[in-house]
């Protein structure tokens, strides 16, 4: 087996199951994960009408999350641990030994 680990420039990022699904974005950037989020958060109308810095979690981000409402200066942080590295490449390959010795 042999395993390609790639140097992604931006820097990707695996994410959480849960929040993959949701997203609809499995491997990709900070930034474009964060924007994923900024349009669910627009598209499902969780900003506070109220105080706008403040975003009021859905069932299935308090799930994720693990609260009821974050300030958006803390998602970069609740984030992390949330991303995980890309998974490899992997390549199953077998060398023969018995063909190399055929030929000789």
């Amino acid at each position: 087996t042999i395993l390609l680990l790639l140097d992604y420039q931006p820097l990707q990022f695996k994410l959480d199951q849960r929040l993959a699904r949701l997203l609809g974005v499995h491997t990709q950037t900070r930034p474009v994960i964060i924007s994923a989020l900024w349009q669910y958060i627009k598209t499902h109308k969780l900003q506070d009408t109220h105080e706008r810095e403040f975003v009021n979690c859905d069932p299935f981000l308090k799930q994720i999350f693990q609260t009821e409402r974050m300030k958006f200066a803390e998602i970069p942080q609740r984030l992390n641990p949330l991303l995980h590295p890309p998974d490899p490449i992997v390549i199953n390959h077998m060398i023969s030994v018995e063909e190399l010795r055929q030929t000789e």
